[in-house]
Order: C-alpha cells, then sequence, then structure tokens
C-alpha cells in the first residue's frame, strides 16, 4: 500500500478501543448530547517516520441533536479541519486552516456525492458480533473493498445517540449510527479512529456554529489545499 496523502484525510474524519463495563448513563433512553473523544492513528504509516511526527492523534465529535460538529488539528495548531454537519436539514460545512490560511465551503447533499466520489468503494458486511468501546456495546461491520488488494476495514458503531442519518455525508451512509471505531480509506492512505471517551455533558449552541475568518470557497479550491498538504507530507 502506498504511504502518501496522508492529511488529505481530514476531510472525511466526520466520526480503541478503551473497553469498559459501566456506564453512568440511563442507555434505555437516547442520548442527545455528547463529547466523543477519539485516538487516530495510521497503520501504514511507520511511527519513526519524519512525517509521522506531524500528524495529529486525536479527534472530537460533539454532538446537539441533530447537529454536529467534528475537529482534528495538528500539534500547535498548525493545521485545523473542522465539520460541521446537519443531519436533518442535510447540511454540510468544511473548514480548514493551514498556517494563516483559513478557507471554508458548504456542501449541499448532491455536492456531497462528488465528495463521496474520491473514496475507494467497499460493500458493508453486517455481523452479529458486538464490542463495548467506551462505555458502550456497539454492532460490527466489515467493509469490503471492490479492490481486493485494499485489506477491509472493521467498524464498530452504535444507535444509542437521537441523531438523523448521521453518515449522509460520509462513505458509510449505510450505517445508521454513530461510529465509535472505523477506518477509512482515501488517496492509498488509511487512518484508524477510535473512541476512547464520552462526556455527556449538555453542549453549548456556540459550539456547533461555524467559526468567523474564514474565507468562503467551491471545494475544488478546497481539495486542492489538502493535496498541497499531501504532496508537503508525502513518505
Amino acid at each position: 500500500m502506498k504511504k502518501t496523502g496522508i492529511l488529505v484525510l481530514f476531510t472525511a474524519l466526520l466520526f480503541g478501543c478503551t473497553e469498559s463495563t459501566k456506564l453512568n448513563l440511563n442507555l434505555s433512553k437516547k442520548i442527545t448530547e455528547a463529547t466523543i473523544d477519539y485516538d487516530v492513528s495510521f497503520p501504514y504509516i511507520e511511527s519513526d517516520g519524519l512525517s509521522a511526527s506531524f500528524l495529529p492523534d486525536k479527534m472530537t465529535m460533539t454532538i446537539k441533536g441533530d447537529q454536529y460538529r467534528t475537529q482534528i488539528k495538528t500539534y500547535g495548531g498548525i493545521f485545523k479541519s473542522l465539520n460541521i454537519v446537519d443531519s436533518k436539514e442535510k447540511k454540510f460545512t468544511q473548514m480548514l486552516k493551514i498556517f494563516k490560511k483559513k478557507v471554508t465551503c458548504d456542501m449541499s447533499k448532491d455536492e456531497m456525492l462528488t465528495f463521496k466520489d474520491d473514496f475507494p468503494k467497499f460493500t458493508l458486511i453486517p455481523s452479529t458480533e458486538t464490542k463495548v468501546i467506551a462505555g458502550i456495546e456497539c454492532k460490527k461491520v466489515t467493509g469490503v473493498f471492490h479492490d481486493l488488494n485494499t485489506p477491509d476495514i472493521i467498524i464498530y458503531y452504535t444507535d444509542k445517540f437521537k441523531i438523523t442519518d448521521p453518515n449522509w455525508c460520509n462513505p458509510f451512509s449505510e450505517i445508521d449510527g454513530v461510529m465509535l471505531a472505523y477506518e477509512i480509506e482515501q488517496f492509498d492512505t488509511r487512518a484508524r479512529i477510535v473512541a476512547s471517551n464520552i462526556s455527556y455533558e449538555k453542549v453549548k449552541d456556540e459550539t456547533i456554529q461555524k467559526e468567523t475568518g474564514f474565507k468562503e470557497v467551491h471545494y475544488d479550491v478546497l481539495k486542492i489545499e489538502f493535496e498541497k498538504i499531501m504532496d508537503s507530507f508525502s513518505i
């Protein structure tokens, strides 16, 4: 597998396992607000490489009703990628910060179809297996790529969150639940994302809102910026 295209993945990180046998929450009711902390790793990139030292190892997903925000950034905030999603209204906002440059774009459901074309095709195979991740029992799904030379991906998700169609804007739209462990493949690079902790405190409205100071651009411009990063960090 080629070890290129590292940071271009970050536009897709919308959503280990820290095992827990007890959750201080009544899961008979759907969860409407939460903050999920994820560990991020790159299984096919050598951990002692120079580029690997600049890669992020954490991601945060904040959920409030049918809206959520994901954030991933490098050490020192040199690079930051934010996604804000309205699953009910089918609205998606991407924000990208590279050094002092800040760009953002809004995409509709139809425009997201083009975005998904950047990802290799796979078929999801359901399973009866479950696993407890960050205190929640999750269902297992395996993604088998149409290119049989590409290793399968293992996904664990939960339906305990009250959120409409949470994956409509990413390659896992068939999964009706919040993913707590998964892998994502794009431009010959794979990232592994695993939930490590979930906080159930109330989420402020402003947490889900767009940040100021970002220039509105078309997605094609945003994609070019990611590709520049990819060339800079290819190993």
